[in-house]
């Protein structure tokens, strides 16, 4: 996994689970569906997953989820190249 992820996520206080199918929706883009198949949690579980670590990172939805690891990513690579 991505160092840029993990420190993003753990920036915001996620258990390891909420940073695994964060990280799962972000790289794979699994819907909630193939996420709890491929966890073997049920979606309910998934979804509270989900709402647990929207609520610790202030965020909505899964578009504002995406525009801030790009954001975290373009930060990274801007360090990187300093």
């Amino acid at each position: 996994m991505e160092k840029w992820i993990t420190d993003l996520f753990e920036k915001f206080g996620l258990t390891n689970r909420e940073l695994e199918v964060a990280t799962l929706i972000i790289v794979k883009g699994y819907s909630n569906k193939e996420l709890a198949e491929i966890l073997h949690i049920s979606e309910k579980t998934v979804k509270n997953h989900v709402a647990n670590f929207f609520a610790k990172m202030n965020i909505g939805n899964i578009r504002q989820l995406m525009a801030l690891c790009m954001a975290s990513l373009a930060s990274d690579a801007s360090r990187r190249s300093a």
